[in-house]
């Protein structure tokens, strides 16, 4: 049966829509069956170095094949991948190659089966922030010359390097080192050269990107000797010492001198590291001179200089024999300069020939240069004649000697001026001197010559006649105390074994209120005390022991001592025959700042001669001048110092 046309055509037609419906219902590029993945959201870690990209699964009825992260820098049109991801349940990509500090823009492709792709919209994001690694420290090393960087580890992602650079301040920039070692945090410059001012900085590379840290600047120093030094006049000569260098490279030493005025002198070079002494000989005195130790190193121009120190010694300017007496050797010498600037010299004098006989007693040479003796016929012949004290009041000339005898001990004090020579002699019975001063102090009394005894009794005098006035306090008693413990009961002046040395300096704060004593303390340590209560003879009086300080070993044995007018020094002569020269205002002698030695033991100009020990005397004249009488010859001497 044939069918007819129209069915034919009726029935493909039918065919053809139902088929069109259902094709239309499966179509892979239709968005509705795969869409993009929402949640998106995209943070940049800065400790990271990183980029995180997050977003919700994908939820379409196509079938998944993978995610596609994708990335734009804003203003271009170039995208670079960023992941290819085939899990539907992982949802998260990390950007590692994104450059820091750049405006991005992050989309999400899903892909289904059939290979469509469905884009989310862009999401900007400025990437991470990378810091530079800032230097910790920079630590100098003087004993081997060189300085150490330090700095925290970098602790974010694409590190490639640190590379340490320095700058020295005349601009010259140099890279030191290239480290590609994240872990390592120091470095040291071996080259740095020391005296220099060097600016260090620290450039991490990151992703191709040099970060800079901040800039720090140093200055070093090597080790500085310490230097010492004691100028002398018994040599003209300044003995110097210092520390040994412990630095690098070392070279050699200078010894450098200066005086004011003129221009710098290098007096030696040494090449012995271990050199630590030199003497500078041939110098003027009166000159204060200033050294240093340079010390020399194989950096070119780099030098270390020590710290500068100066000394001056006192030139002599005069020596004066004395007129002797045949047959005689001087046994105890005293000398004081008057208010018209005369120079008086008490010499005791005992026979050459038979020790225990007196022969010619006290010898008094005047500032005329006239010479009188105390002959035993004045003086009694006793066996023997202790140390000389004198005091001078305008041009009058007071002093104190006691006899030793058999039967026992006595004192006579005299007087004489320079015209009408000897004025008076008193005996004293059982004084032992210490001193003598005059006193215009004491209540109800006239001015008096008081002869202070190792009792601390005053025996009162009448400065005019030498008549004995009174004793203080009366027959029997005596002044016990702190000043009676500080002297000697077996000797007058000076007495090696406690009480070394004694001298008064009167002033209207009362007898007492500048005597100077030297008295040894615990040990061998000596020092100075000042009797400063200010009250007079009679009363209680205190040794002070710290008027001025002295350390150990600064002042041995010292036999008789001065100070000058302005009481701004204190000279001392002690049994080396060393006489030192104090700044007596200073109460920091004990650090040895205003101490000036003259002279050693022996015979010769600048030195003194203190055999025996009571044989020396000093005074300190208006001018500064110091004067100091020993025994070197047969009469005695005295040699003047410039100030």
């Amino acid at each position: 049966m044939r069918i007819p046309r129209h069915l034919i055509r009726l029935l493909a037609l039918w065919v053809l829509v139902v088929g069109c419906h259902d094709s239309r219902r499966i179509n892979p590029v239709d968005p509705a069956l795969t869409p993009a993945v929402t949640g998106v959201a995209v943070s940049a870690d800065d400790e990271a170095g990183v980029v995180f990209v997050e977003w919700s699964a994908y939820e379409g009825d196509m079938p998944f094949a993978r995610y596609i992260v994708m990335r734009r820098q804003q203003g271009l049109v170039a995208e670079d991948t960023v992941a290819i991801i085939d899990e539907i349940a992982t949802t998260r990509a990390i950007d590692t190659q994104a450059a820091p500090e750049t405006d991005y823009e992050y989309r999400v492709i899903t892909v289904n089966a059939a290979g469509f792709g469905a884009s989310t919209v862009g999401f900007a994001v400025r990437s991470f922030r990378v810091l530079p690694v800032e230097i910790a420290q920079l630590t100098p090393d003087p004993s081997i010359g060189a300085i150490t960087i330090s700095w925290a580890p970098y602790g974010g992602g694409g590190f490639e390097a640190y590379e340490i650079l320095r700058r020295t301040f005349a601009g010259e920039t140099r890279s030191l080192a290239r480290v590609d070692d994240v872990t390592q945090v120091s470095w040291v410059d071996t080259s740095a050269q020391p005296q220099t001012n060097y600016t260090y900085w620290l450039q991490t590379d990151v992703l191709g990107e040099s970060l800079e840290s901040a800039t720090k600047d140093i200055f070093y120093t090597l080790t500085r000797p310490t230097l010492s030094l004691l100028a002398s006049s018994d040599c003209a000569c300044t003995d110097l010492e210092w520390s040994v260098f412990d630095g690098p490279r070392f070279s050699g030493y200078q010894v450098v001198r200066s005086v004011i005025g003129r221009s710098d002198t290098v007096v030696a070079t040494i090449s012995d590291l271990s050199a630590t002494h030199y003497a500078d000989s041939l110098l003027q005195g009166n000159t204060e001179y200033t050294y240093r130790i340079r010390v020399d190193t194989q950096w070119d121009g780099v030098e270390v200089d020590s710290e500068p120190r100066s000394g001056i010694f006192h030139e002599l300017l005069e020596e004066i024999l004395l007129p002797s007496v045949s047959d005689t050797e001087v046994q105890s010498l005293a000398i004081a300069i008057d208010d018209n600037g005369g120079r008086w010299v008490v010499s005791t004098l005992i026979s050459s020939t038979t020790a225990r006989i007196m022969r010619d007693g006290v010898r008094i040479h005047a500032p005329d240069g006239q010479a009188r003796t105390l002959t035993h016929d004045r003086l009694g012949k006793p066996d023997r004649i202790s140390p000389v004290r004198t005091h001078v009041v305008g041009d009058q000339l007071f002093g104190v000697v006691r006899q030793d005898r058999d039967s026992g001990d006595s004192v006579v004090v005299f007087s004489a001026d320079a015209d009408a020579g000897l004025l008076w002699v008193t005996p004293l019975i059982a004084a032992k001197p210490v001193d003598l001063y005059i006193d215009e102090s004491i209540t109800d009394m006239p001015t008096v010559l008081v002869v202070l005894d190792e009792d601390a009794v005053g025996y009162l005098i009448d400065p005019d006649t030498g008549e004995y006035v009174a004793r203080w306090p009366e027959e029997g008693g005596r002044n016990a105390g702190t000043l009676e413990s500080s002297l000697s009961r077996s000797e007058a002046l000076p007495i090696q074994d406690n009480l070394f040395a004694a001298g008064f300096v009167p002033n209207s704060s009362g007898p007492l209120d500048a005597w100077f004593l030297l008295t040894p303390q615990r040990s061998a340590n000596m020092s100075i005390g000042r009797v400063r209560s200010g009250i007079h003879i009679g009363g209680q009086s205190e040794v002070y022991d710290d008027g001025i300080g002295l350390g150990s070993g600064q002042l041995l044995n010292p036999l008789v001592l001065d100070l000058d007018r302005d009481r701004e020094r204190l000279v001392v002569v002690e049994s080396r025959g060393i006489l030192q020269v104090l700044d007596a205002s200073d109460r920091t002698v004990s650090k040895r700042r205003g101490i000036t030695s003259l002279g050693t033991f022996g015979q010769g100009p600048g030195q003194f001669f203190v055999t025996p020990l009571t044989a020396v005397g000093v005074a300190v004249d208006g001018q500064g001048r110091i004067h100091v009488a020993d025994a070197a010859t047969d009469g005695g001497r005295v040699q003047v110092f410039a100030r």
